[in-house]
């Protein structure tokens, strides 16, 4: 399935919620001594089974507005993962797992129509993709509209699904999907880490949100296929460990009556990988 048509289906649903870390050889908060950055040659699309899949993924964009668009919701950019950060991502893997996380925190503060605080976050994500070498995904006439406060939040959201499918676009023309696999692992996570802080680790404080946290189960093991279906790239697989403990922490949940010390202790793992990919 393509995105275009996952973007369509997903929004008539209702559409956000941000939906990932060092890997075996990591030494330090963003500086994975992985291969040198735009030099990737293990190409994911090698695999017969990996465009499947990788079509069948959902977008940080549309995953944020799944979650996110409920009663209630309010926007808490102490959430976020602070622009400042993005100076210390230096490597192919810290930069898009970090690109789709900044994906998924953009799309939150476009849907609540926060002007500046979208601004930032469409530079700094504009920053990281032309650092993996990925150009002109991102009008700069456009980041001013939305600064100079000339676009509604349609257009911002129209906007935001753009970039996405034109990084997406990108990387596919150009034999990069790894780079694609990591950035929806990263939006994935953030969307996650962002709705279970929204429903404050609690079962009762919005139970229509805790119930869309946990059918992202089903996401989360399309990208497991992903991963074990990519297993010659070391970045990627690298990620098969962190993945598998949300994957045990969910298993831990009766999901028809979930019970609230499990649902704690998944929120948990969730921020912990959230930490591990961010610092």
């Amino acid at each position: 399935m393509k995105y275009s048509k996952l973007f369509a289906l997903l929004f008539l649903a209702t559409s956000l919620m941000m939906f990932v870390a060092c890997g075996e050889s990591t030494s330090d908060s963003g500086g994975e001594q992985d291969s040198t950055l735009n030099t990737d040659t293990t190409s994911v699309s090698e695999n017969k089974n990996v465009p499947g899949i990788l079509y069948s993924l959902p977008a940080p964009v549309d995953i944020a507005s799944v979650l996110m668009d409920h009663p209630g919701a309010k926007f808490e950019g102490e959430m976020l993962n602070s622009p400042k950060n993005s100076t210390k991502y230096n490597t192919n893997k810290s930069l898009a797992l970090n690109l789709g996380i900044y994906t998924a925190d953009l799309s939150y503060a476009g849907f609540f129509e926060q002007q500046q605080i979208t601004t930032e976050y469409m530079t700094v994500t504009k920053e990281l993709a032309e650092k993996l070498g990925i150009a002109n995904i991102i009008d700069p006439a456009k980041i001013e509209m939305i600064n100079a406060k000339k676009l509604s939040k349609e257009a911002m959201q129209k906007l935001i699904s753009e970039t996405f499918m034109n990084t997406d676009a990108y990387l596919k023309e150009n034999g990069r999907q790894e780079l694609m696999t990591m950035i929806l692992v990263g939006g994935w996570v953030e969307a996650q880490y962002l709705a279970t802080r929204l429903s404050k680790s609690s079962l009762t404080e919005n139970p229509d949100l805790v119930k869309r946290i946990l059918e992202q189960s089903l996401t989360l093991e399309l990208m497991l296929m992903l991963i074990n279906d990519s297993k010659d790239n070391e970045n990627i697989n690298a990620l098969q460990p962190e993945l598998m403990k949300i994957k045990l922490a969910y298993d831990n949940i009766n999901q028809a009556e979930p019970e609230q010390e499990k649902y704690t202790a998944f929120c948990n793992v969730i921020k912990d990988i959230r930490t591990g990919m961010t610092e």
